[in-house]
């Protein structure tokens, strides 16, 4: 699915401009992003509100792994941040970007740095749970920049228990999709 969608977005193996392959790669990246997105389990319920998590972070690493800039996955964030916006999703309308842009910013500092380690396996679970941290921090700050009172922090207080475990989950569904795009 994913390389299809890479593929409807623009054919990178014929591109040789470096933008026009990572504008391919983002735009097919977020292409499958926002239909994960669309996914809606128990919606308005804090019930393992880290599912997403799980899944979009694999392919945020991916953004940042496939394009040649050094903010593909921070783009693929923004890309998503838009989309969520234009869905109605999220509390705190334009400003719930910076929520799909922090784990951006992360993985795309972070993951050069786990592709040299020994341990792929414990670095991306260690990436995803900064990721992870970085997203449920974002929250924070919007509450914060917005000034908002003592009692609204309490529920994204509840979240970051389930966001903290999916975003160190992630990281063994990353491997795994690193290693299906290594093989092709």
């Amino acid at each position: 699915s994913i390389r299809s969608n890479i593929a409807r977005a623009g054919n990178p193996a014929a591109t040789q401009d470096r933008l026009s392959h990572d504008v391919a790669v983002v735009t097919g990246l977020a292409l499958c992003m926002a239909s994960l997105k669309m996914l809606k389990i128990l919606p308005g319920l804090p019930f393992a509100s880290g599912h997403k998590t799980f899944l979009l972070f694999p392919l945020y690493v991916l953004a940042s792994r496939l394009t040649h800039s050094r903010w593909g996955a921070t783009s693929a964030g923004s890309i998503m941040g838009v989309i969520g916006l234009l869905q109605g999703d999220g509390r705190f309308g334009a400003l719930e970007i910076f929520k799909h842009i922090a784990p951006g910013v992360v993985i795309d500092l972070g993951e050069r740095v786990v592709r040299r380690l020994p341990w792929p396996l414990l670095g991306y679970c260690v990436l995803g749970l900064v990721a992870a941290m970085a997203r449920t921090g974002a929250e924070f700050m919007v509450l914060l920049l917005l000034g908002a009172r003592g009692e609204i922090y309490l529920f994204p207080a509840v979240k970051p228990v389930p966001n903290l475990i999916a975003g160190g989950l992630s990281g063994i569904v990353t491997v795994f999709v690193l290693r299906v795009f290594a093989k092709h």
